[in-house]
């Protein structure tokens, strides 16, 4: 995944923190559990094992879950949206972190 395309939960659960019509809502469950998925199957390297990120997005995708919503007040979905941000965040970081990191080659000597 682009590492710019990460960025796109990161604005919509800011911007969710905002009160919007419940379309918006709807539409943003689908965008973050989709996202989620995603970068659980990243972060388990392809499915060969199970990591503290695997879990962290496993449970960000099973709270945003579009087909068996889970109902929390306004404030608590406030708390819940923030952090899923700075968490997306981290995993744009990381993805920023690691492309440079493959990008610079030892010199051959």
């Amino acid at each position: 995944m682009k590492k710019k395309l990460l960025l796109v939960p990161v604005g919509a659960l800011l911007l969710a923190v905002l009160p919007l019509a419940y379309g918006y809502y709807f539409f943003l469950r689908w965008l973050v559990a989709a996202f989620s998925l995603y970068l659980a199957y990243q972060y388990s390297e392809n499915a060969s094992k199970l990591t503290g990120w695997t879990l962290t997005y496993l449970l960000m995708a099973v709270l945003w879950n579009p087909v068996a919503p889970v109902f929390l007040d306004r404030e608590s979905w406030f708390v819940l949206d923030l952090a899923a941000a700075g968490i997306f965040l981290y995993a744009w970081y990381d993805s920023a972190k690691s492309t440079v990191a493959t990008k610079i080659e030892p010199k051959a000597d």
